[in-house]
């Protein structure tokens, strides 16, 4: 992850377990990524399911991919940021599309 990141992304899909789930040591570093402006977008590995938002997401500043897969979530993801850094309008777009 640091390897990636050392490459000056702008946004980061994490494809997690379950609900998009992400264990503490990943959560810590994806907060600190979010913290510098890289949209951190959490979405699940799972074959069906949502990733629906949890309080800790605003907190994070993270995104949930809502009913795309990490593939489509990060093509939704590429768009909105032609349009916006902003994570609450972004989300927006998830929540919607």
């Amino acid at each position: 992850m640091k390897d990636i990141l050392a490459g000056n992304p702008v946004d980061f899909v994490v494809a997690g377990m379950g609900n998009g789930s992400l264990f503490t040591p990943q959560r810590k570093i994806l907060e600190k990524v979010a913290k510098k402006g890289i949209v951190v977008m959490r979405s699940s590995r799972t074959g069906t399911g949502m990733v629906t938002r949890v309080p800790t997401d605003d907190k994070s500043g993270f995104v949930a991919s809502d009913s795309l897969n990490p593939q489509k979530a990060s093509m939704l993801l590429m768009l909105a940021l032609t349009k916006t850094n902003d994570i609450k309008k972004i989300q927006r777009r998830f929540d919607t599309y």
